[in-house]
């Protein structure tokens, strides 16, 4: 369901936008919503591959469609399709987007240690990381915040990310700029990786 509703809802956003932001006619737009199409459909066939790929291989497999992904996005609907500039350099946007991939994957890995089991996993990914991605900055200012919450979010990767997202794209930032949210993102995802490993060895030890 919430899939479903994601997709449905950045297709008719994106839909406006074309249209009320860009100007587009509904031909023109209808021509450039066939991209959101075409990724579902040619990614979906290789769920099956990466689900294997992640049994052999660990996490890696995923985290490299994970960018390539982003990468594509980048290219191909930011540049191509939307004709937006890109201020800054991608290269770097890039090694940033895969700092932050390492934090949220050591995010997912707490979660996975703390619940049960799948549906567990599930609603714990909707009571923590929802609310971090909407409170980052990206849905709505963290000036508008309270300022304790704006302190505690200010840890937060997901907050560090759309920082240096926002610095790189719009403002052309480098990395002499951006640094301080890089360490940031990797200093959280070493401590919640140690987290990880802690819970994870106190199991195996109560278990045997």
């Amino acid at each position: 369901f919430l899939t479903f509703a994601g997709l449905f809802g950045a297709v008719f956003f994106f839909a406006q936008f074309l249209q009320t932001g860009l100007g587009y006619g509904p031909l023109g737009a209808g021509v450039r919503l066939l991209a959101c199409a075409a990724v579902p459909a040619r990614t979906f066939p290789c769920v099956e591959r990466a689900r294997e790929g992640l049994r052999r291989g660990g996490p890696l497999p995923c985290a490299l469609h994970a960018a390539g992904a982003v990468a594509l996005s980048l290219w191909l609907v930011v540049h191509e399709i939307l004709a937006v500039p890109i201020a800054g350099s991608a290269t770097l946007f890039l090694v940033g987007g895969a700092v932050y991939l390492f934090s949220s994957t050591a995010i997912g890995i707490v979660l996975a240690t703390i619940a049960r089991s799948m549906p567990q996993l599930g609603l714990l990914f909707i009571l923590t990381v929802m609310p971090l991605n909407l409170l980052s900055g990206g849905f709505s200012p963290v000036e508008s915040q309270p300022p304790l919450l704006r302190a505690v979010m200010s840890v937060v990767p997901s907050t560090r990310f759309v920082s240096f997202a926002q610095a790189i794209l719009y403002r052309g930032a480098g990395l002499d700029v951006v640094w301080p949210d890089f360490a940031a993102i990797v200093a959280a995802g070493i401590v919640l990786c140690a987290i990880a490993l802690f819970r994870f060895r106190r199991a195996i030890a109560i278990a045997g």
